[in-house]
């Protein structure tokens, strides 16, 4: 895996040059996330110790009967202070989270965050939730909203710009999502959301593009682009984010938010890199807290 030269490099530096014990336990690693966690201790990211169900390869291994096992394990090394975070390996992800939410690890509303780096983009984007809530209604969005503007805040942010997605820009009684989109923004009004400048609703177009919303006469709270997308369902999230990746060559990373420490949560497609970037923010993260 080569070196960061791109928008991850700046987070990717800040955690390699990072100083502290920081211990990351790798639940059910495949060879990938095993090279992965060995790169991110000989550039003293962070120390791995494995749970599965065989012995992983130049990594410290407690060897269990089972996934489930496996996660368990991690969770309670984890609440031990054995390990500072988890991180997901060859295993569903709804195995993994399904240990998660039943422990004392679980601190608040879990949610997922997406960054990616895209293309033709100068700085990292934002997208949540496409891992959690299939259909979050607005208490939920609130906090998936609260975490994405802390995620995007180990980018190097203080005041983050938030783009609540929905169709159009348009209040409309049958789109559900912009009548969401315009109560988050009065709650960030009025100081329920903090350290962020949210707008919404707004049309995809619109929150990365100010010729977008030149040409229809919009004017937002920030100028686009957006920092963070708060999309108004899992799939359409899910869908964006991996278009992202496939048809216009994306980088991305994935952190779980909702937990005493965040925690590594990638696809089991993604590459090496993706679970490295991941890594390093977990660490800014816990350094934070």
């Amino acid at each position: 895996m080569k070196r960061d030269s791109d928008a991850f490099a700046d987070c990717v530096h800040r955690a390699e040059t990072l100083k502290g014990d920081f211990r990351v336990a790798l639940v059910c690693p495949d060879a990938e996330t095993a090279r992965m966690a060995s790169l991110a201790k000989e550039r003293g990211v962070a120390e791995p110790i494995a749970f599965g169900t065989q012995n992983v390869a130049g990594i410290e291994t407690r060897v269990v009967g089972s996934p489930e096992e496996a996660v368990e394990g991690a969770v309670e090394l984890c609440l031990q202070g054995g390990a500072d975070t988890i991180m997901k390996g060859l295993l569903n992800t709804h195995t993994f989270l399904k240990a998660i939410v039943k422990s004392p690890f679980k601190t608040g509303y879990i949610t997922h965050c997406s960054v990616l780096a895209i293309p033709g983009f100068e700085k990292p984007v934002v997208v949540s939730d496409g891992t959690v809530t299939p259909f979050p209604n607005l208490a939920q969005k609130v906090e998936i909203t609260r975490n994405a503007i802390r995620c995007a805040q180990l980018l190097g942010k203080n005041v983050v710009n938030v783009a609540v997605l929905s169709a159009n820009e348009l209040i409309l009684p049958g789109i559900p999502s912009g009548n969401d989109a315009a109560i988050l923004c009065k709650m960030a009004e009025r100081g329920q959301i903090a350290s962020a400048v949210i707008d919404g609703p707004m049309a995809l177009d619109s929150a990365f593009s100010k010729e977008a919303c030149e040409k229809k006469g919009l004017h937002f709270a920030f100028e686009p682009p957006a920092d963070v997308l708060i999309a108004p369902d899992l799939e359409s999230a899910a869908m964006f984010i991996k278009s992202m990746v496939h048809l216009a060559g994306a980088q991305v990373a994935g952190v779980l938010w909702g937990t005493r420490n965040p925690v590594v949560l990638t696809s089991r497609a993604d590459s090496e890199r993706a679970k490295y970037v991941s890594l390093c923010l977990c660490k800014l993260a816990v350094s934070r807290q």
